[in-house]
């Protein structure tokens, strides 16, 4: 009965944070529309006010032109003594005069206009991109929520408290994982695409074609790098082939990391992976995939191998590399002092599954990551025991 209980609090739980969580994204997306019908409006006044200005400077040219050549009649006026032509050459070069300098004042007030309008775009074109992340990082934490929602069901009476919390953290952490990939990647990229548009867009309205092609150059790399990067991103979240077994799904890893690093991965499967639970695969994955991220990204391996060996209950891997090699310790107490939980999220699951993990590496020596887990849920004395670790 307690466990029932404990079930039911947890699917509540869920519930209840899934729908915090549409509703705060239907919010941000609220706000998301202001936003872009405000860009639209002050892009709208940007250009009205460009077009007065470049009709008051050109009336301002002609209106110095034209009080040049009254200051040229005042002067031949004067050389000739002609006083009638002297009084008419100055009142016009006087009237010239005091619309010119209306004219200049009212182009400062433009100009002002113009610059303020254009600071208030960029800051909502900046606030655009903040609620853009935002809008993210909630649908990356929904969609993390949603998909380890059968993890948190697993656990079965209040014995479990402290494995379901720890899935609730890991859920928080893979979130902010992703949340932090978008940010750092493709959100960047295209923050840096709309710069290069406002620079383009200068250049073309002052002519400047040939730093203008050179813009749209540099803007076509920014946009493919955004896209290489949101590849990676969703490649990260739904992982391929997984739905077909973990052999497929780490034979696909391997293929994609071969491809996108030029790096050397093999998978070596010994044993009936099928037998595997859909959470225990999930993580095993997982867990693989971030043991051979590091390897390539930290390590700078080009080799990496792939085993994993399945027996009647238990599932053993083993990633390796010829990398750099580090101090795991060392390596763990840096971890959390800048936050990059990677290492010790691949620990987390492994305890979660009630599983073991090691890691042997040293400077120069490669590293391993060895960890096993049971192949489906434990049994209630394996549980507890795992989870009081």
């Amino acid at each position: 009965m307690g466990g029932e209980v404990w079930s039911d609090r947890i699917d509540d739980a869920l519930d209840k944070a899934a729908r915090s969580l549409d509703s705060s994204i239907e919010t941000v997306l609220d706000i998301r529309d202001e936003i872009r019908s405000g860009i639209k409006e002050k892009q709208r006044e940007i250009e009205e006010i460009r077009k007065e200005l470049e009709d008051v400077i050109a009336a301002s040219d002609s209106l110095a032109e034209a009080y040049r050549k009254a200051r040229l009649k005042l002067a031949k006026a004067a050389e000739n003594r002609d006083e009638a032509m002297q009084a008419e050459a100055y009142d016009e070069a006087s009237r010239f005069m005091k619309l010119k300098g209306s004219f200049e004042e009212r182009e400062r007030g433009l100009r002002k206009r113009r610059d303020e309008a254009e600071r208030e775009k960029a800051r909502l074109e900046r606030m655009l991109l903040r609620t853009d992340e935002t809008m993210g990082k909630l649908k990356l934490a929904l969609e993390v929520l949603k998909n380890n929602t059968q993890d948190l069901s697993s656990a079965k009476g209040e014995r479990d408290y402290k494995a379901a919390a720890m899935s609730l953290r890991l859920v928080e952490q893979e979130s902010l994982r992703l949340a932090r990939e978008v940010h750092d990647g493709p959100a960047q990229h295209c923050s840096g695409a709309l710069l290069i548009i406002d620079r383009m867009e200068g250049l073309l309205l002052n002519g400047d074609l040939d730093m203008a092609r050179e813009e749209i150059r540099c803007l076509r790399d920014q946009m493919e790098d955004a896209v290489k990067d949101f590849r990676t991103f969703l490649w990260r979240l739904k992982p391929s082939g997984l739905d077909f077994g973990i052999k497929e799904g780490l034979e696909r890893l391997a293929q994609t990391f071969s491809d996108r690093y030029s790096v050397h991965v093999e998978v070596l499967i010994r044993g009936d992976g099928d037998a595997m639970s859909g959470p225990a695969r999930s993580n095993a994955y997982r867990i693989v995939q971030e043991a051979v991220a590091n390897a390539i990204r930290h390590g700078g391996a080009k080799k990496v191998k792939i085993l994993g060996s399945f027996g009647d209950s238990m599932a053993t891997f083993k990633v390796s590399d010829d990398g750099r090699g580090f101090d795991p310790e060392a390596a763990r107490l840096e971890a959390y002092r800048r936050g990059s939980l990677g290492l010790i999220n691949m620990e987390e699951r492994v305890r979660l599954l009630g599983g073991t993990i090691r890691i042997e590496s040293a400077p120069g020596r490669g590293t391993s990551v060895i960890f096993s887990i049971p192949l489906g849920r434990l049994d209630d004395e394996k549980d507890s025991d795992c989870v009081g670790r």
